[in-house]
């Protein structure tokens, strides 16, 4: 067990899920449905472990920004060069660090920015 996870509220699994199901906490948006979502997006990611630099776990609701300067992104837990993430379609993919830290750096809709309430998926 690691040490971390004694001390993260959401205990249930290491994995959180893309906060663009619940619209980023947009109100005006509620949960939507998987079809909503491009099948390629990613719906879960196993995070970074540790906090924020505001001292909330990465796992303080199950539900994250894939920004990893906001959120951590996604963590090294299996592999050193990226980590494993659930894409809407039921698939798994092995994504590497640095298409995940470009991606997360778009102003536009892609795997990780996929908010179907907003334009550019934000």
């Amino acid at each position: 067990m690691r040490p971390l996870w004694r001390q993260r509220p959401q205990k249930l699994a290491t994995y959180i899920e893309n906060g663009a199901i619940c619209g980023y906490d947009a109100i005006s948006l509620r949960t939507c449905t998987q079809d909503r979502f491009r099948q390629d997006a990613f719906m879960l990611w196993e995070p970074v472990d540790g906090v924020v630099p505001n001292g909330i776990s990465y796992y303080n609701d199950g539900a994250s920004y894939p920004d990893p300067a906001v959120d951590g992104g996604l963590g090294p837990r299996h592999d050193e060069r990226g980590g494993l993430v659930l894409d809407f379609s039921g698939s798994v993919q092995f994504v590497r660090f640095a298409a995940w830290a470009s991606e997360a750096k778009a102003t536009v809709a892609n795997r990780l920015w996929c908010n179907p309430g907003t334009i550019n998926g934000h």
